[in-house]
C-alpha cells in the first residue's frame, strides 16, 4: 500500500530526499567489494554464536590472533551493513596485538554495504527499530543495553583484569559514550573511540546537527565517569562530512570540558588534508575504515595518521598494568 504524506515512512524519505545531506549514497571512499568482504569473512576469519540476557549474536573474530589473551576491543561497524573496510580495520587491530570482537548489528552476513539501495532502506529500517530509534536524537537506545550485556556476558568474561576498548562508526559511533554511561556500567571500558557519529538520521537540520546521539542521562552519567576515572575519549570525522556536522563534536567538546580539562579528543581530518593533499571526495565520511589510505613510501596520508592516532590511543589505555595519558605523537612519528 502506498503511504501519504504525514505517515513516518513518508516524512522520512522525504527527510532524506531533501535533506542534501549525502544520506542518498553508500560511502565514497568504499575499497572492498561483496567478493572481498566474503573472501575475508571466509579465509581471515571465524564467527561465533553468542548468547546473552539481551539478544542472540554473530560475532566475527580474526583468525590466528598473536595473542588471544591481548587486550579487548570491540569493533563497532558502520552503516549501511558489515563491510570489508570494517574487516580490514579488525585485522589491522589484531596485528597490533588486540584480541578484536565485531558483532553482526544489523542486517546479513552477505549483505552489499556498496549498494546505495540498501543503504536508503537501512536508514529507513534503522529509524523504525525500536533498538536503535536512528531517527530521535538524544534519547536512551535499547542497542546500547544490548552491547553493554555482550561485553559483560561474553567479552570480559574471555579477559577477565583487563581493561576493554570500544570503537564506534557512524551509526554506532555515539555507543561508546553511551555505555559510559551504562547503568550496570561497563566498568572495564576505559578507551572509548568515536568516529563519524552519525544519530540522529538525517543530521540535517539545526538542532540534529547539535545533538550527541545519547541521552540526557547516560550523556550526565558519562560526564561522572569521565570526571572520576580522568577517562579521555577520542573522536574522528571529516571536516566536511555531512553526515557526521561539525556542531556534534562541539557539543561533545563541550560536554567533556571539566574542570579546566578537555576530555574529548577531536581529531577532525582537514579539508586541505584529505581533499586537497590525499585526493579523497570532498563528501567523505569512513575516516578509520572505507577512506582508510596507507601510507606509500614517505607520504603519509591524513587517514594513516589517523589510524596510527587510534593504535597509540588503545595501546596507551590498554596495555600494561594501568591506563596512561595520551600524549601524541608528530604525524611524521606516527609509523615509527
Amino acid at each position: 500500500m502506498l503511504r501519504t504524506p504525514g505517515t513516518p515512512l513518508f516524512s522520512m524519505l522525504a527527510s532524506f530526499f531533501l535533506s542534501g545531506c549525502g544520506c542518498l549514497v553508500s560511502h565514497p571512499c568504499a575499497t572492498h567489494s561483496l567478493i572481498e568482504k566474503k573472501d575475508l569473512l571466509r579465509d581471515s576469519f571465524h564467527s561465533c554464536s553468542v548468547s546473552t540476557s539481551q539478544r542472540a549474536w554473530t560475532v566475527y573474530i580474526p583468525n590466528g590472533s598473536p595473542d588471544e589473551h591481548g587486550p579487548p576491543v570491540l569493533l563497532l561497524h558502520e552503516m549501511p551493513a558489515l563491510s570489508g573496510d570494517v574487516l580490514d580495520l579488525g585485522l589491522r587491530l589484531k596485528k597490533e596485538g588486540f584480541a578484536v570482537y565485531i558483532p553482526l548489528l544489523f542486517g546479513k552476513e552477505n549483505d552489499n554495504p556498496r549498494d546505495p539501495t540498501l543503504f536508503v532502506r537501512r536508514a529507513i529500517s534503522l529509524s523504525n527499530d525500536p533498538a536503535w530509534l536512528a531517527g530521535k536524537g538524544e534519547v536512551h537506545r535499547p542497542i546500547v543495553d544490548q552491547v553493554g550485556a555482550l561485553c559483560r556476558e561474553y567479552i570480559l568474561p574471555r579477559h577477565k583484569g583487563q581493561r576493554l576498548g570500544i570503537i564506534g562508526n557512524c551509526v554506532t559511533g555515539s555507543i561508546p559514550i553511551a555505555l559510559l554511561g551504562e547503568q550496570p556500567e561497563v566498568a572495564e571500558l576505559i578507551a572509548p573511540v568515536i568516529s563519524q557519529p552519525a544519530l540522529p538520521l538525517p543530521s540535517c537540520s539545526a538542532a540534529a546537527k547539535k545533538q550527541t546521539g545519547v541521552s540526557a542521562g547516560e550523556l550526565q552519567l558519562a560526564q561522572q565517569r569521565v570526571r572520576e576515572d580522568h577517562l579521555e575519549i577520542l573522536g574522528f570525522r571529516f571536516e566536511c562530512d555531512g553526515i557526521s556536522p561539525p556542531e556534534r563534536f562541539a557539543g561533545l567538546r563541550n560536554a567533556f570540558a571539566i574542570s579546566g580539562r578537555e576530555y574529548f579528543i577531536d581529531r577532525t581530518v582537514p579539508k586541505k588534508e584529505y581533499v586537497g593533499e590525499d585526493g579523497l571526495d570532498k563528501r567523505s565520511h569512513s575516516v578509520l575504515a572505507g577512506c582508510y589510505r596507507p601510507a606509500e613510501g614517505s607520504r603519509i596520508p591524513s587517514t594513516e595518521v589517523a589510524w596510527c592516532r587510534l593504535r597509540n590511543f588503545l595501546h596507551a589505555k590498554l596495555d600494561g598494568p594501568a591506563a596512561l595519558p595520551y600524549h601524541e605523537e608528530f604525524p611524521n612519528r606516527l609509523l615509527q
